[in-house]
């Protein structure tokens, strides 16, 4: 919470809620074999991610289903993130492989 004065008025404060994300947490996910799903959760209260694969030279399969990420998965390109936000379930499950090996998934979150 933020209390204002208006400048030179000599009014009442006013009050503003400031609301918004806090909390960062980054993992970097090793995934040593493509087209092999790997898990990741996200962390309790979770109201956004961003997911990429580092370097950008392998694209992602995403899915929320467990073993889906091999038959109905959102790609992302090589070189391209995915970012959620307004996320109101808790806790999440990512569903995810690479399409080369021995890659690193970057996944950062806010709660």
């Amino acid at each position: 919470m933020s209390a204002f004065t208006p400048a030179g008025s000599g009014g009442a404060p006013i009050t503003a809620t400031v609301t918004g994300v806090t909390s960062p947490v980054l993992a970097n996910i090793s995934v040593p074999t493509a087209g092999v799903e790997v898990t990741y959760t996200l962390p309790d209260d979770t109201r956004r991610y961003l997911i990429q694969v580092r370097g950008g030279t392998s694209g992602l399969q995403l899915a929320y289903i467990s073993g889906a990420s091999g038959t109905t998965y959102l790609t992302i390109p090589p070189g391209v993130f995915l970012s959620e936000d307004e996320i109101t379930v808790s806790p999440l499950t990512l569903y995810f492989q690479t399409t080369v090996n021995s890659q690193i998934v970057e996944i950062l979150s806010w709660s």
